[in-house]
């Protein structure tokens, strides 16, 4: 796992922060914003923020027909009741 360790190189004052993706401590200088407003370190700040996610998913279903979800559903194991 990656971590600040002992050596603190950017000044005493500067504080740490933990990535809202990874939850990795970095220095604060070293964390930026996403769209969503969480904190990303310099390796997830590309990623797909959780809106993006969010908006993807919604795409797909909205795409779906009853027709699809018919099939999906059917294939499933069903218990009769005695």
């Amino acid at each position: 796992m990656r971590t600040i360790g002992k050596h603190w190189s950017h000044g005493k004052r500067e504080g740490a922060g933990c990535c809202g993706i990874c939850g990795v401590r970095y220095p604060m200088s070293m964390l930026r914003k996403n769209a969503d407003g969480t904190w990303c370190c310099p390796d997830d700040i590309d990623g797909l923020t959780a809106t993006e996610i969010a908006e993807r998913e919604a795409a797909a279903a909205d795409s779906l027909d009853d027709g699809d979800i018919e099939r999906e559903m059917a294939s499933y194991d069903r218990v009769e009741a005695p």
